[in-house]
């Protein structure tokens, strides 16, 4: 009996030692134990937040989109993507359409306008085509909330929150981060309203209706049109906004992006500036701050510059 005690003894420990030393369960404890936090973003600049504030220790899913972000229309796997992410970051105001016609994880989501919701701006529809996303309508609120920079730093900020809270123990690392980003931020907003207020609260028009943030933040005027950067206006267009130059004294034009050369010709032969200010809701080669900082040495050299002296 005592011999029978003594092996089933010996095959316990036996036992143990081979699970203990099983490759394939070590590597997957190790794995599991290593994974990162995953967020998933719906546009570019709380991309470049997160991105620079989690650095190594969080993992960022934002999918490459053909278009712009606000009007994407996801594939199931995009989908499944955000469903099993840790958080999803949102931008608020009506951003992101297409999280109405799925479910998503409510628990999950933080809005990172929450902060300035009283202070949206209200749109009144207006359907219209608009690049590859074809036909749609700008209804209820304006979404690009970053191009007042003071709100990009409150949903900068949002961002460092949600970041936190899924790592505390790295708060240190990501404090240091933000302060980082919203630093420089701070930097591009007195820059820009020291632009604005050198040239007296100027009048410009716009390409398309993207800049209301920018306009109330910073006291621009601005006067939009629905005009894309790869396509020919209409002569009927181009009557209506030699109206409204006859109207105004406005001699800049902001555009998402470069338009179509002849379009560029036309508008400096009627004495107005092409000033790229692209929005970034979406990637381009820079990250969302530098994207800020040539867009704001844009608008500066843009507003001093008189075509009438050429």
């Amino acid at each position: 009996m005592k011999n029978i005690f003594l092996k089933f003894i010996m095959l316990i420990v036996v036992s143990l030692i081979f699970n203990s030393c099983d490759p394939d369960k070590k590597q997957s404890g190790q794995e599991k134990s290593k994974q990162k936090p995953l967020v998933a973003v719906v546009n570019y600049p709380l991309y470049t937040f997160a991105t620079k504030i989690g650095g190594e220790k969080i993992d960022v899913y934002f999918p490459q989109i053909d278009g712009d972000p606000a009007f994407w229309e996801p594939d199931p796997a995009s989908i499944e993507k955000f469903q099993n992410a840790d958080r999803i970051i949102l931008n608020g105001a009506n951003y992101a359409k297409w999280m109405e016609k799925v479910s998503l994880p409510v628990s999950t989501q933080v809005n990172t306008s929450k902060a300035f919701s009283d202070q949206l701006i209200e749109l009144q529809g207006e359907v219209h085509s608009h690049g590859p996303e074809g036909e749609h309508s700008h209804t209820g609120y304006a979404f690009t909330t970053w191009l007042d920079l003071k709100n990009a730093e409150t949903q900068a900020l949002a961002v460092y929150e949600v970041l936190f809270e899924l790592l505390p123990q790295e708060k240190e690392t990501f404090n240091n981060n933000f302060i980082e980003i919203r630093d420089r931020l701070k930097a591009l907003d007195e820059k820009l309203s020291e632009i604005i207020n050198n040239q007296g609260n100027p009048l410009v028009f716009a390409s398309h209706p993207v800049y209301q943030y920018l306009a109330k933040g910073y006291g621009i005027q601005i006067i939009s049109f629905h005009w894309e950067p790869d396509q020919m206006p209409s002569e009927v267009d181009w009557q209506e906004f030699e109206y409204s130059l006859d109207s105004h004294s406005s001699r800049a034009m902001l555009w998402e992006d470069d338009p179509l050369p002849e379009v560029r010709r036309r508008l400096e032969e009627s004495g107005v500036a092409v000033i790229v200010f692209n929005p970034g809701g979406n990637r381009t080669e820079l990250d969302f701050i530098h994207l800020m900082e040539r867009n704001i040495e844009n608008l500066g050299m843009g507003l001093k510059y008189d075509l009438s002296d050429q």
